[in-house]
């Protein structure tokens, strides 16, 4: 097992169901930050207030993403490395 504590993740497809299940585990076993990338803005939008509610403000944002777009994906990979 790896540790998770005070790293940041880029989840995809966490605005809702399993991927949300996902993050919300991640921040209970001690992540630091999450970015939420999704293509549903309005579940995104729910999921960042979820996870503001149960984990703190400012722990996770949330970045409209189609990972069938490869440009997408490079722009977030890109985001991270800044």
């Amino acid at each position: 097992m790896f540790a998770i504590k005070d790293k940041v993740a880029l989840v995809t497809g966490a605005a809702s169901g399993i991927g949300l299940y996902y993050v919300k585990e991640l921040f209970r076993n001690g992540l630091r930050a999450a970015t939420i990338a999704d293509i549903d803005s309005v579940r995104g939008d729910q999921a960042i207030k979820e996870i503001s509610q149960e984990f703190g403000s400012n722990k996770a944002i949330f970045v409209k993403t189609d990972v069938t777009v490869q440009k997408d994906v490079e722009d977030q990979t890109l985001s991270l490395k800044v």
